[in-house]
């Protein structure tokens, strides 16, 4: 890979275009019809001054032009005008090494609208080819064509415990109400709690639950907002309190203890004075029992547990040392269908590992897309998954970039200090079915530090031990385990979200539909058979042992036949061919009966990934795990030959799990001693 690098320093005795005697001087630097950089605008000067460095990526021999050309504007409001400009053959740029000393800059004539030269206007102008090496690249402007590194933000999880609130006065419309329900935002996020009655006597409301929000470190999001709510629906704030999200303390101790606090509640719409004395009347009595924490224990991140790639939790001081480091090397993209009317693609690279989020360079206007960029990432736990996608960049600024396709490299399938040079087939799942886009060609490389330490990392769990401990998303419902996993991928929605909105602040931004496709965001979680048809062995398996032995009844209570619903009824009876007439209503249940299925697909899901990790211990995949269990086996082995089978039972520490004949009682056996 080479750069053209252009060093626009200054200008000098650059001749009044405008009618007003003005000059608005800036410079524009075109190698091709996709590179081109602008210099900033000095105002009312003849004799600028820029020192700008612009940097333009090609293939070594493959230039996308001739030549280079650098031109001098004035800027107006209607149209710009040519002061005058520069052509350089690109055979005739000088090559540098980055052991050279740097290239200093000559003065060249600027020429006119004809191609004349004059002798008063001129430019300080370096040019040169050169690498990444070359110490001008990091000083050098930004090109949206050039590679770049992201770094994420950390996220945290924000714990709010909300007790009880009391003193709630409810007046309006909403005085005949008794039902009252606590709201937190933070953002676009929103969590309510389960409306509970007030108390009459003592106007007290409790509600003793636990409400999980994500925030991304800096905490510049916003504040934090508690509303008390009475009545159905949306229903009326009746109090409401605003915390700054940086205020709140951070935990990430076992032992550290937050104690909840009373915190008065702010009416929203009587008028609030400051230095005002409570009168003891109205809402000024309102207060709020609560606990709020910034809880860096948990890892909160937009991928599932088998597809995690970054598993340490939020708070740094809970880091375990890295066991070693991966490194990938992309070397190009073949196979790429053309669009309509054999137009170029422009393709770029994402591989995403922890923190560290980068994008490569753009082939910009390339039949053989040729990357040949190398990169490291710092890993903590072979349990995780490097993602690379490929995307192509549309051409006008506005415009979405497509997905081509994604490739998941398991780093526990990796042996330590070895080379893979592999092609992974791009695959995109459309609705007329699987299309084989391309394929993309890496090199991967994963080293270890010790081997001790990466060995101990397979007697510890993927997730903080917090995550099992005490899960975000419990809950008490009856329908426990769909509850959580609907809850647990609220969160990862959540920690999406917030990940595209602070990768889109950043100065070049990276696309939400890039950070989506990454994260896997937006995928419809509604019934597929595709899906099921993967689990259905493996549910027949599990219903084997949970076979009804008695003659079939009907349980009055589990089939709910006392508390159906109309339309429910009205739906059971119709035929196949609907006999209902109503578009909506027919589009109402069938989007029902898919909600249903889809919840029992993701339990059914949650199956099949259990049971896809015993596959993958019996595939012999992973090569130190295979080392780990034939050590094992071989033990058990040597023990069970070595150690009698009498003797085993006789070293029972319990005797009452001995059998009968090796019990030390002799009152065990009739008529004597043993």
């Amino acid at each position: 890979m080479q750069y053209l690098f252009v060093r626009v320093v200054k200008a000098r005795k650059l001749p009044d275009v405008d009618a007003y005697g003005s000059l608005d001087p800036y410079v524009e630097v075109t190698f091709g019809d996709n590179n081109f950089g602008f210099t900033k605008c000095v105002k009312r000067n003849k004799n600028p001054e820029w020192n700008e460095t612009f940097a333009f990526p090609f293939e070594h021999g493959k230039a996308p032009t001739d030549g280079v050309d650098v031109k001098v504007y004035d800027k107006d409001l209607v149209k710009n005008d040519l002061v005058g400009k520069l052509h350089f053959d690109v055979v005739d740029i000088p090559q540098r090494s980055p052991y050279d000393i740097p290239l200093e800059p000559t003065w060249h004539e600027l020429l006119d609208g004809d191609g004349k030269s004059s002798a008063h206007p001129s430019l300080l102008v370096a040019i040169w080819i050169g690498s990444q090496a070359d110490e001008a690249y990091r000083h050098a402007w930004a090109s949206r064509y050039i590679p770049k590194v992201y770094e994420s933000p950390r996220l945290w999880c924000l714990r709010i415990t909300i007790f009880e609130a009391q003193g709630i006065t409810v007046t309006g419309g909403n005085a005949g109400i008794t039902e009252v329900f606590c709201k937190a935002s933070l953002g676009n996020q929103i969590k309510m709690t389960r409306p509970v009655k007030m108390q009459m006597t003592t106007s007290t409301c409790i509600w003793n639950e636990d409400l999980v929000l994500v925030a991304a470190e800096p905490f510049f999001e916003g504040d934090l907002v508690v509303s008390v709510i009475a009545g159905p629906g949306k229903g009326e704030v009746i109090g409401q309190l605003t915390v700054p999200l940086a205020s709140i303390d951070k935990h990430g101790d076992d032992n550290q203890f937050v104690t909840p606090d009373w915190i008065p509640l702010e009416s929203p719409t009587a008028p609030q004075f400051h230095g005002c004395v409570d009168d003891g009347s109205g809402n000024s009595q309102m207060k709020i029992c609560l606990r709020k924490l910034l809880d860096g224990r948990y890892h909160i991140g937009p991928d599932t547990e088998c597809c995690i790639d970054d598993p340490r939790p939020a708070d740094r001081r809970l880091w375990s040392p890295r066991i070693g480091s991966v490194d990938l090397g992309i070397l190009r993209v073949i196979g790429l269908k053309e669009r309509d009317g054999n137009s170029p693609l422009n393709k770029y690279c994402v591989p995403k590992y922890g923190k560290k989020w980068v994008r490569t360079r753009t082939v910009i206007d390339g039949r053989d897309h040729v990357f040949n960029e190398q990169y490291t990432w710092d890993v903590y736990d072979l349990a995780t998954v490097l993602n690379v996608a490929v995307f192509e960049q549309c051409a006008k600024q506005d415009s979405g970039h497509r997905e081509i396709g994604k490739v998941r490299i398991h780093l526990s399938h990796l042996e330590t200090d070895r080379v893979y040079a592999h092609s992974y087939p791009l695959v995109t799942l459309l609705s007329s079915g699987a299309v084989k886009t391309g394929e993309l060609q890496l090199a991967v490389k994963i080293s270890v530090l010790s081997s001790t330490n990466m060995l101990f990392r397979y007697a510890r769990p993927i997730l903080p031990s917090i995550h099992y401990v005490e899960p975000l998303a419990h809950t008490e419902q009856a329908d426990l385990f769909v509850e959580r996993e609907i809850e647990e991928d609220k969160l990862r929605s959540q920690a999406a979200e917030i990940l595209a909105l602070r990768l889109g602040r950043m100065e070049p931004p990276l696309r939400s539909e890039v950070v989506a496709f990454m994260c896997k965001t937006g995928v419809n979680s509604m019934y597929s058979l595709r899906k099921m048809k993967l689990c259905v062995a493996l549910l027949a398996v599990r219903n084997y042992r949970r076979r009804p032995t008695g003659p079939p009844h009907i349980d009055y209570n589990l089939s709910h036949l006392g508390n159906l619903h109309p339309d429910e009824l009205d739906e059971e009876f119709d035929t196949v061919k609907s006999r209902c007439d109503n578009d909506g209503l027919l589009r109402m249940r069938y989007d029902r009966l898919r909600s249903i299925a889809g919840r029992v697909q993701t339990v059914v899901g949650d199956v099949a990934t259990e049971g896809e990790r015993f596959r993958s211990l019996v595939s012999w995949r992973d090569p130190r795990a295979t080392v780990i269990f034939e050590f094992f086996m071989l033990v058990a082995a040597a023990v069970a030959y070595l150690v009698p089978f009498k003797g085993a039972i006789a070293k029972e520490p319990y005797p009452q799990c001995r059998p009968y004949v090796f019990q030390n009682d002799g009152s065990a056996i009739p008529g004597g001693d043993r």
